[in-house]
């Protein structure tokens, strides 16, 4: 797919029914959706086409048919721009809902489920995943640990009334402090059994799937943890997208004539670049 105006993507925006377990409508003071809608302004703005790479929805916490109809209006936005979108593990449910199986959802943001896809831009080639099939814990379609840790998430959240509790928690979710005390217990294990840390071994399996596509780049979501990879000899052609469901909001561009990469952080009607580097043996 050769372009020839600027590529955007984002990924992990998590879109819930709108209740108590809502991330994208409840995170910073319920003005998401109106800053989501003020950066597809941006992108309409500079005439660029936009791929969603994973978990759009949250399908892990919520009614499916729910979810779907309370977005429709951002989902027309999506379809209207001619909006791609790539399938995560967090909306893995619709990955057989398609043409080839006879069951296909009747709205033009669904023609074309797919994992992964790749952009051509000035003489590059970028490949666009997920990243969940590199993540031990989430790379099935079958519900595993992350998904059970999700539904405890759910149910702590309906509890709080909403994904924040700003007397106990400052403000974090219940989803991120329950991986987070999972994410110390395996480290723990990890480290006791002199293996590294599960985020290496993802980054490493990135890297790896990097390699062997021969893409010159690679973006990638998943973590929500926004950034370019770098190792010992520099700064590696592999991104980060982060998420739009929790404290900060990023997005990558592809310039149409280089087919470089960059990293923003969107804020409130505007952007900064984004230096984060993730460490990668």
């Amino acid at each position: 797919m050769k372009i020839t105006r600027p590529h955007f993507c984002v990924s992990d925006l998590h879109l819930g029914d709108k209740g108590p377990r809502d991330n994208f409508a409840h995170m910073s003071g319920g003005w998401r959706e109106q800053e989501f809608n003020n950066f597809l302004d941006y992108v309409a703005s500079e005439d660029g086409d936009l791929t969603i790479i994973g978990d759009l929805f949250e399908l892990w916490q919520g009614n499916i048919s729910k979810v779907l109809t309370c977005r429709m209006p951002l989902l027309d936005r999506l379809a209207d721009m001619g909006a791609r979108y790539l399938l995560g593990n967090h909306d893995i449910d619709l990955m057989y809902l398609t043409d080839t199986n006879g069951l296909m959802l009747d709205h033009p943001l669904f023609i074309n489920l797919e994992f992964s896809h790749t952009i051509e831009a000035g003489g590059r080639k970028i490949l666009l995943i997920h990243g969940h099939e590199q993540d031990v814990y989430c790379k099935s379609e079958v519900p595993g640990i992350g998904r059970i840790s999700a539904i405890y998430s759910g149910i702590r959240e309906d509890k709080n009334g909403s994904p924040l509790n700003h007397n106990k928690y400052g403000g974090a979710t219940v989803e991120t402090r329950s991986l987070g005390r999972w994410g110390r217990f395996s480290q723990f294990c990890r480290r006791c059994a002199g293996k590294p840390s599960a985020d290496a071994v993802m980054r490493k399996a990135v890297k790896d799937t990097w390699i062997a596509s021969g893409a010159t780049a690679l973006i990638h979501g998943h973590t929500h943890q926004p950034g370019q990879f770098v190792n010992q000899n520099g700064k590696l052609p592999i991104y980060n997208t982060g998420t739009w469901a929790e404290t900060v909001n990023t997005f990558a561009r592809i310039n149409e004539d280089t087919g470089q990469v960059s990293l923003f952080d969107w804020v409130r009607d505007g952007f900064n670049c984004n230096t984060d580097e993730l460490k990668v043996t």
